[in-house]
């Protein structure tokens, strides 16, 4: 535990060594900051735990008794923090295995006593666990008293590098640079080189300047450029940047954040109303001027007069800043880092991008989550298959280390579009940090729950130009507030046919045995999918009987979860230890193996409260298995009496707490318990019916719900809007992603 900067102090450079000689010696490390805003692997907080077998828990004192900020402004709060890691610290240290303690390398006198002091109080609390090492300890003392045996020592280079990419790995939003970091890169970088100098001296002004504007300065500094800036900016960004009614120094943009409960990164973190109207220091008017002049200032010339470096005033912000660097090269020779990007701050670009609006290529930038993991990755991909069924030419826009793929289809657009596949409540702040400087045809392809929308999505209704959706229930609630066409597109079920029978012996159940099944994520609230409604309603439809099983499949939720305020799955588990019948499986499966075991089931349930679509019942009834369903929302568009069994119920007010966004007025659907129960006998009483049911259903998906359809809606709506023109030889469409973890 300790600090890892890579600023070459002793205490990093210390424990990235100590963390490098434990790896050759066969002993994995993990590094753990002190400070909230560490890079490192863990943070030291309440809930951090030594069970996941760590044997010694080695610290540095020097993190302990000088930690950072402590006389910075607001330090009260500072204190109250410290004082409250300190608390956590003790208890890490109450837990059993070794604890080492490395002192600082030149104490003063009051520092000294304070270890000396600390080191008696700990030994007197754990006895022998404790040990102590001088601040002049090497490395590989360290290492031979935790490991019995002297390593071979490292390079610090080589130490630094790997210990960043063990941290890097845990941490990929990378370290901040810091003015510490750029002297001891120009220390590097000019040790032994005269005509170097020249490039060292602009650097060092640059240091000196950004250790001279406050971060208040700076927020107001960047904000009021954006603010200003707000007349060359497409139409979705001046309706984000504009003013609010109630408080015309705040933008829609900042308060759209507060009440989504985001978190501000770059740009964003500075459209604050705050203090914009604050008199600069000179540094800051400074600035101000460079950032108005464009290429006129001197600021605005490049380090050294090289072109492959920054300009002064990208190196002065970026340190400002205190930018996520994610690469050693970025430390090694920060004035050649191109990841502080001039369009995100430089009113040079700005002004060029003037009468250019709309300079993409003439694609559709699909944008969305394409890790497999969730949902809305689900519909990622639905869209890029449906688009390359369709011959349309696509990129991806995406966090994940996807290729952007720009393949020229048999359909071109005539202008770019741009559909997202995000909730609402992040589609402002994808739109502003991807497309500010540029003009697409904005689609959101929008899902909720509830029948009322949250605070949270309404700019987004703002910034569209158009709104897919996937159900006649979200057509009706988005409709009401969007100002535009709503359009029903419904979706595409993808279903890996080929490999169900390969997988189905993993579901098999015991000869006789009539399985109901229950699929939900329990990320996406417990509440509201509502599976006690379904243990109750089988225990009430199947008294004593031993040929019925009710297997719940959800994903892992960690306790206290804000998805489960009822306790429901608490309440679950202690049924299923009372009943042998009911079985509750907390897993992710990958996609193939969960359509196999929804294959595996005679029925499907599904008592939700509320859903934007359905996935769940539309799987099963793609598969042809009989589904059990609320009839309510979004599943109603294909669970009718003549594709499924649904379920009677009444709307009722949502409890506060339990929806991830306040939404006053929202109702939903509480299930009938009695006709729930019936339906579950009379799927069991009357099988020819369930299968006569569920093959309409399985017609009605194949049909409605298939690639090719959704393919024809895509294109049926671009056309109609005039957007696609003539069709070219030759198809490239983009890659197939074949599973899905639910």
């Amino acid at each position: 535990m300790g600090n890892f900067p890579l600023t070459g102090a002793n205490v990093s450079s210390h424990a990235a060594q100590v963390a490098t000689l434990l790896d050759r010696i066969g002993i994995s490390s993990r590094f753990i900051g002190y400070g909230p805003r560490s890079f490192c692997e863990a943070h030291l907080n309440a809930k951090l735990s030594r069970d996941d077998g760590c044997t010694c828990l080695v610290i540095y004192l020097r993190c302990v008794f000088r930690p950072h900020g402590l006389a910075q402004a607001g330090f009260l709060r500072q204190w109250r923090a410290h004082l409250f890691r300190v608390a956590c610290l003790l208890r890490l240290i109450r837990q059993d295995g070794r604890i080492v303690f490395i002192g600082q390398r030149a104490p003063s006198a009051f520092e000294k006593m304070l270890e000396l002091a600390f080191f008696a109080l700990m030994r007197l609390c754990c006895g022998s666990r404790v040990q102590a090492h001088s601040g002049t300890a090497t490395p590989a003392g360290v290492v031979a008293g935790l490991g019995g045996r002297w390593p071979k020592p490292v390079p610090i280079h080589v130490a630094e590098e790997l210990s960043f990419q063990q941290i890097l790995r845990a941490c990929p939003e990378g370290q901040r640079i810091s003015p510490t970091h750029v002297r001891r890169a120009l220390a590097a970088y000019t040790l032994g080189r005269d005509d170097r100098d020249a490039l060292a001296a602009e650097i060092s002004a640059c240091v000196e300047r950004a250790e001279q504007l406050s971060g208040d300065e700076f927020r107001c500094l960047i904000g009021r450029h954006l603010l200003t800036a707000e007349d060359l900016a497409p139409a979705a960004i001046r309706k984000c940047l504009a003013p609010l009614p109630s408080d015309p120094r705040q933008s829609q943009l900042t308060a759209h954040m507060k009440v989504a409960g985001r978190a501000s990164r770059d740009v964003l973190d500075y459209l604050r109303p705050e203090g914009m109207d604050r008199p600069l220091s000179p540094v800051a008017r400074e600035l101000e001027a460079a950032l108005t002049k464009s290429s006129d200032h001197p600021l605005n010339a490049r380090l050294g007069g090289d072109a492959k470096n920054l300009t002064h005033l990208n190196m002065i912000l970026m340190l400002a800043h205190r930018r996520h660097m994610t690469t050693l090269a970025a430390f090694r020779q920060p004035w050649c880092e191109r990841s502080w990007a001039s369009d995100v701050i430089d009113r040079s670009h700005l002004m060029s991008c003037r009468g250019k609006l709309g300079h993409l290529p003439p694609h559709l930038h699909l944008h969305g989550d394409a890790s497999l993991s969730t949902g809305l990755s689900l519909n990622f991909w639905m869209s890029a298959r449906a688009f390359q069924t369709a011959g349309i030419a696509t990129r991806f826009v995406c966090q994940d280390k996807l290729d952007p793929f720009l393949p020229r289809g048999t359909r071109e657009l005539s202008q770019p579009v741009a559909l997202y596949h995000h909730n609402a409540d992040q589609i402002p702040e994808v739109i502003f940090n991807r497309h500010r400087f540029d003009a697409p045809y904005h689609i959101g392809f929008l899902l909720w729950e509830f029948d009322q929308l949250p605070a949270a999505h309404r700019l987004a209704l703002e910034m569209l130009d158009e709104i897919w959706v996937p159900s006649v229930f979200t057509q009706r609630l988005y409709q009401s507030a969007f100002q535009g066409k709503v359009r029903l597109m419904r979706k595409a079920l993808m279903l890996p046919r080929g490999a169900l029978p390969r997988l189905a012996s993993q579901w098999q159940k015991a000869a006789g045995i009539k399985r109901y099944l229950l699929c939900f994520d329990a990320h996406s609230s417990v509440a509201r999918k509502n599976p006690l409604a379904a243990v109750r309603a089988f225990q009430a439809a199947f008294p004593g009987r031993r040929d019925v099983e009710l297997l719940i499949k959800s994903t892992p939720l960690p306790t206290g979860h804000w998805g489960d305020p009822e306790g429901q799955l608490a309440t679950i588990q202690d049924i299923a230890g009372r009943d042998v019948r009911i079985r509750l499986q907390p897993a992710r499966l990958p996609f193939p193996q969960l359509c196999a075991l929804i294959a595996s089931a005679d029925a499907l349930v599904s008592p939700h409260r509320a859903e934007g679509f359905g996935y769940f019942p539309s799987f099963a009834l793609a598969l042809g298995i009989p589904v059990i369903s609320t009839d309510y929302s979004g599943p109603r568009d294909f669970c009718t009496e003549q594709t499924a069994f649904p379920v009677s119920y009444t709307l009722e007010r949502v409890p506060r707490h339990h929806a991830i966004f306040p939404t006053p007025g929202a109702r939903w659907a509480e299930i009938d318990h009695a006709h729930l129960t019936h339906r579950m006998r009379e799927v069991d009483d009357f099988p020819e019916t369930a299968r006569r049911r569920a093959a309409d259903g399985k017609a009605l998906m194949k049909f409605e719900y298939s690639l090719d359809m959704q393919a024809r809606r895509y294109t049926a709506r671009l056309e109609e809007l005039g957007f696609l023109q003539r069709e070219m030889a030759g198809c490239h469409g983009p890659p197939v992603a074949n599973s899905e973890s639910c």
